[in-house]
Parts: C-alpha cells; sequence; structure tokens
C-alpha cells in the first residue's frame, strides 16, 4: 500500500474488547510510514511503520453492539517519502478476550 492509499472491510465482532493486529513493513527504512486504523467509524490510532521486516502492530478498540463493523487501515506519509515507497500488509487479525 503506498502512502495515501486506504483499504476497506467488514467486519462481524462481538461486543467487548478487540484487538486488531496489523502485520507489515516498509520498502525502505529511510523514509517510514504510518498505518492509521479506523474501526466502526472511529479513529482507534495510528504509528509509524519503522521495520523492513514485519513486525505485528496491535491497535485496542471497544465496541458497544456486537454486529457487521467498518474496518479501515491508511497509509499516510511522512515527509521525503517517494510514490514508490509502501507499506506491505502481511495480514490483519482480529481477536476478542
Amino acid at each position: 500500500m503506498s502512502a495515501g492509499a486506504t483499504a476497506d472491510s467488514v467486519v462481524y465482532v462481538d461486543a467487548g474488547a478487540v484487538t486488531i493486529a496489523v502485520t507489515a513493513k516498509v520498502s525502505a527504512v529511510e523514509r517510514p510510514l504510518s498505518v492509521e486504523i479506523w474501526f466502526d467509524g472511529r479513529s482507534v490510532g495510528s504509528t509509524q511503520v519503522q521495520s523492513t521486516s514485519a513486525q505485528p502492530l496491535r491497535f485496542n478498540a471497544q465496541v458497544r453492539k456486537s454486529g457487521p463493523k467498518a474496518l479501515r487501515i491508511a497509509v499516510r506519509s511522512a515527509s521525503g517519502a517517494t510514490p514508490a515507497d509502501a507499506i506491505d500488509v502481511e495480514k490483519i487479525v482480529i481477536t476478542q478476550p
């Protein structure tokens, strides 16, 4: 995913705590990019991806009501990023206790 890209999905979750784990890596360490996660219409956080080897990034959310929820991952550029810079998202895993 290059800077400015987004990916959307819908997942079914039960009410309560949710952990969203995104496993990702950047194409070049010199120009890190940020990942922002939106869940059920709310931003649950963002973090900079700084490794060329896949690393798990964890985000936590609270769900008030069971049902289908929108999930969005967005890639934001840092200064100096080029169109060739990208984040490779290997997987997204959603878990509940």
